[in-house]
């Protein structure tokens, strides 16, 4: 009888939990997937879509990040013509952080594709070392970037020298930007081709809602907070 009473307060909304929604972590993402199924799935969409040509990517990226922050940090998002507002509006602004990103990542998968040809040397995993460190070093810079962009009305001068200094300071939300990164690319090789069909669907956008989970706190905590005071 005590279970039967807490499902249907449960189901009512009837209790605390359930009336004030979950403001941050892993509680947040969970809530705001079952509140905004459909919405997450159409800016995943919307942002495939707006990656097919390859220079506006970064765009896209930042256009998804502006509605998922809106929707993480006030529960709802704009209406989706903002969406391809954002896009063009941001795809001069975004490029140069797309081509900082792109460089470091191709830069590190070079230096681990020549590994192969010292194989049996200590030169090989010295190299393969190196090149896994450039891309995922590239790969948190991006996350930094484009997250704090979309947060932030800074010049790009002030996005990358936050973004390297977070990488520098914030170990912590390093550590969990690169466990993320890891579980992605383990996950999505590991259940091929079914992780094609996630990608298409929700992929990117639930990706990107842990990411702004990760890098939320520390902005608030290292420039907004610290500015108010």
């Amino acid at each position: 009888m005590n279970i039967l009473t807490k499902f249907t307060n449960w189901y009512l909304g009837n209790n605390e939990r359930e009336t004030k929604p979950p403001r941050s972590g892993l509680p947040r993402i969970v809530y705001l997937i079952i509140n905004y199924t459909g919405r997450i799935a159409a800016v995943n969409f919307m942002f495939i879509i707006c990656c097919l040509p390859i220079f506006t990517a970064p765009a896209a990226v930042m256009a998804m990040n502006r509605y998922l922050i809106k929707m993480y940090r006030d529960g709802y998002a704009f209406d989706m013509t903002d969406f391809f507002k954002e896009f063009k509006s941001e795809i001069f602004r975004a490029l140069p952080l797309g081509i900082l990103s792109a460089a470091v990542i191709f830069y590190g998968f070079y230096i681990a594709s020549l590994a192969g040809n010292y194989r049996g040397t200590d030169l090989s995993a010295m190299m393969s070392s190196i090149g896994i460190i450039c891309m995922t070093v590239g790969t948190v810079f991006a996350a930094y970037a484009f997250t704090m962009a979309a947060i932030l009305e800074l010049n790009i001068t002030g996005i990358i020298r936050n973004s390297v200094i977070f990488i520098l300071i914030e170990w912590k939300a390093n550590l969990k930007l690169i466990l993320l990164l890891f579980i992605s690319v383990f996950l999505s090789l590991s259940l091929l081709p079914f992780s094609l069909i996630v990608t298409a669907v929700f992929g990117a956008a639930l990706e990107q809602l842990f990411i702004i989970n990760i890098i939320n706190e520390v902005i608030d905590r290292r420039i907004l907070k610290s500015n108010l005071n």
